[in-house]
């Protein structure tokens, strides 16, 4: 397992999440897995390069996929 740092480009409004850390197999499975829990941010946000990032964090070992910690902007 890797674990990756999302983010969006740019942050859309009130009630949506504007990054997660994710323990996943690929950059794949973190975007969907960040999709997923979408809010107002809408799903293409984390499908897309381009409305987001996805950084691999470098770590010793991690055994499932899950998302560590979410940042949510409420309205």
């Amino acid at each position: 397992m890797k674990l990756y740092l999302l983010s969006t480009v740019e942050i859309v409004g009130y009630d949506c999440f504007g990054s997660h850390m994710i323990v996943a197999k690929s950059e794949e499975s973190a975007r969907k897995l960040a999709a997923e829990i979408a809010d107002d941010e809408d799903v293409d946000t984390w499908l897309n390069s381009q409305l987001s990032t996805c950084n691999r964090i470098k770590v010793n070992k991690l055994d499932a996929e899950e998302i560590l910690i979410s940042s949510f902007n409420a309205g």
